[in-house]
């Protein structure tokens, strides 16, 4: 957007929004402090911008599946803030328009920020911000959004980190068994509030487990308490998707629809005994998925840690040899 046009709309009362200030291409001091949180909390964080005109609505009410800081560096926010309407606020979730309307009749809290003040968010509560008429200024405040890693995810990493389930459901069509297992553990995490699909939605220790080689003064017990725990996990983990995947095998309609949008619309129906050889195959991917030994905590720990070590993290905190982490659980 021009400079002339983003004036004009900052002059209307819109509020103008600047991501991936991670990257450190806008400035090098919000990428520092990024790389610090990160080297801190052990999780992925996205900086964002906004800069939003005296006296005006910043974001209409809403609430975010990630929890995020808040550093306010010119002028005066207020922060309307009301309770969760969720029990647990988990991506691709909605709420209604009307629960949203609800809320703003109960605000609980009425925040405002000067520069300098800090605000902490968690998921699912709903807010709205808006620069006060306060100030002359324009309210400008950087959000550092904070992006855990789930056990879904780990799964689902792993998994394809092995380059199992690489065969192509039909011949010639660029959908892999792979894709249909990713797409059963993900959707098993959104499924409901089971045990199963809340233990997928849990974010992986990650931090817990980047400490344990760094503290020499940790108990032997606690250590090989949290091992266990993140073997009890990881399987149950694996258990929740069969769980949920041997219901929705039988779907024809749901693997079809997977087809379908990988054929673009080529393929739009399966024969009886074409659909029944898919079938077992996928079963047979499923019960793979379960038992099979490349796919274990002990790796998945070492990948999420190599992966998050090698992203954005302070060069000087990488893991300093190949496959610590994962040698604690041999």
């Amino acid at each position: 957007m021009k400079h002339d046009s983003l004036r004009e709309c900052l002059n209307e009362g819109s509020t103008a929004v600047f991501s991936g200030l991670e990257d450190g291409s806008v400035s090098t001091e919000v990428r520092d402090l990024v790389m610090r949180m990160e080297s801190e909390l052990a999780t992925m964080v996205h900086a964002n911008a906004y800069v939003t005109p005296p006296g005006t609505v910043g974001l209409s009410p809403h609430f975010d599946v990630h929890d995020f800081f808040v550093i306010q560096v010119q002028g005066m926010k207020v922060w309307d803030i009301a309770a969760p309407v969720l029990d647990r606020a988990i991506s691709k979730e909605r709420v209604h328009e009307e629960d949203l309307a609800r809320s703003r009749q109960v605000y609980r809290w009425q925040i405002t920020l000067k520069p300098g003040d800090v605000l902490y968010m968690p998921r699912g509560y709903i807010h709205a911000p808006r620069a006060s008429e306060k100030s002359q200024e324009s309210s400008i405040h950087v959000t550092f959004g904070l992006a855990p890693l789930p056990w879904s995810t780990v799964l689902s990493s792993t998994m394809r980190a092995t380059n199992l389930f690489q065969e192509q459901v039909i011949p010639n069509i660029n959908l892999y068994f792979s894709d249909i297992l990713d797409t059963f553990i993900f959707s098993a995490a959104d499924q409901d509030n089971s045990e199963g699909s809340v233990l997928l939605r849990t974010s992986f220790p990650l931090y817990r487990l980047l400490s344990l080689h760094q503290n020499e003064s940790c108990k032997v017990d606690g250590v090989k308490n949290l091992l266990e725990t993140l073997r009890i996990d990881f399987q149950r983990s694996r258990d929740a998707v069969l769980r949920y995947a041997r219901d929705l095998v039988n779907m024809k309609s749901v693997i079809l629809e997977m087809i379908r949008q990988a054929s673009h619309g080529e393929i739009t129906k399966l024969g009886r005994k074409k659909w029944k050889r898919i079938r077992s195959r996928i079963r047979s991917t499923l019960s793979e998925f379960v038992s099979d030994t490349r796919i274990n905590i002990a790796d998945a720990s070492e990948l999420m840690a190599s992966k998050f070590s090698n992203s954005r993290l302070d060069r000087s905190k990488r893991l300093a040899n190949p496959g610590e982490i994962r040698r604690l659980f041999l």
